[in-house]
C-alpha cells in the first residue's frame, strides 16, 4: 500500500511540471494528452494503493487485473464513502477520454483546447481545466491517505 501511494505521489510531481514547465512554455496538444494520461497514471496509484490495503486488512482475498473491475471492487469496498465514489467516476471519465478521438483548438496559443465528442456531449480539456484537475488530485491524495491510515 505504501508503495503505491509513493508512485502516486511521483505522478502528481510529473503532472505537477508538466503544468507549470512544459505547458507555460509550448501549449500543445500533445503536452495536454500527457497530463490526462499521468492524472490517469496517479489515479491506478491510488486505486491500487485503496485495493491493497483493503487486502491487507482482509476485506478481500485478490482483485483483478482490469482497470475496469477495478474501479467496481473499489465501489463496492467503498460503497457508504461519496467522495470515494465521486474520484472513481472521474477516474472512468477520463480513462474513457483517452479512447476517444479528439480535436485540437487554439495550437501553441495560451488557450489551447482538446475537444472530446463522447455520446452527442462536447467535452474540452484545456490548461485551465486540467489546472483544476491537478488540484483535485492533490485534494484527493490527501484525502485517500486520511482515510487509508484511519482503517
Amino acid at each position: 500500500m505504501k508503495k503505491s501511494l509513493d508512485k502516486a505521489k511521483e505522478e502528481i510531481k510529473r503532472v505537477d511540471h508538466l503544468i507549470y514547465v512544459s505547458l507555460k512554455y509550448t501549449r500543445t496538444s500533445d503536452v495536454l494528452v500527457s497530463v490526462v494520461e499521468r492524472i490517469i497514471s496517479f489515479y491506478d496509484c491510488l486505486l491500487m494503493a485503496m485495493l491493497l490495503n483493503a487486502q491487507e486488512q482482509k476485506i478481500i482475498e485478490d482483485f483483478p487485473k482490469s482497470p475496469g473491475l477495478r474501479c467496481e471492487l473499489v465501489k463496492k469496498i467503498m460503497s457508504a464513502d461519496k467522495k470515494i465514489q465521486d474520484i472513481v467516476d472521474f477516474y472512468l471519465m477520463l480513462r474513457r477520454l483517452t479512447r476517444t478521438s479528439y480535436t485540437v483548438d487554439e495550437e501553441y496559443k495560451r488557450h489551447v483546447t482538446l475537444n472530446y465528442d463522447i455520446d452527442s456531449q462536447l467535452i474540452e480539456i484545456n490548461i485551465d481545466i486540467v489546472t483544476e484537475y491537478y488540484k483535485e488530485c492533490k485534494e484527493n491524495l490527501g484525502y485517500i491517505e486520511d482515510k487509508l491510515t484511519t482503517l
